[in-house]
């Protein structure tokens, strides 16, 4: 559970994230909201008994009858990951029980005020 001061700061960038996109953005009872972005939607969820805040968007749909492809994907992803260069301070990783690759940001909640 959140103390209210990080469910403050959450619900301020929501509201302002809200004013610019011009949308309504609330938390759910389990602490998540979505946005479409073009055809996918981006999750934002306030992680239980944690201080990040993650934003995360589904990039791909991993190839179930090709083994080697699926190796090749997850390798990429890797490469892309390293030092953080092209993900600029997020990560592509296999979203786990799920065969799709997700791109996932954490954002500090003290710090996004």
């Amino acid at each position: 559970m959140k103390s209210k001061k990080e469910s403050a700061i959450i619900n301020t960038w929501l509201h302002s994230l809200s004013t610019m996109l011009k949308v309504t953005l609330i938390l759910d009872e389990e602490g998540m909201c979505s946005l479409q972005v073009g055809e996918e939607q981006m999750i934002i969820q306030a992680l239980t008994d944690s201080p990040f805040l993650i934003i995360y968007e589904k990039l791909l749909i991993l190839p179930k009858d090709d083994p080697d492809l699926k190796l090749a994907l997850m390798i990429r992803a890797l490469e892309m990951n390293a030092f953080q260069n092209i993900t600029q301070g997020g990560t592509i990783a296999a979203a786990p029980g799920c065969e799709f690759l997700i791109y996932i940001r954490s954002i500090s909640i003290s710090e996004s005020t």
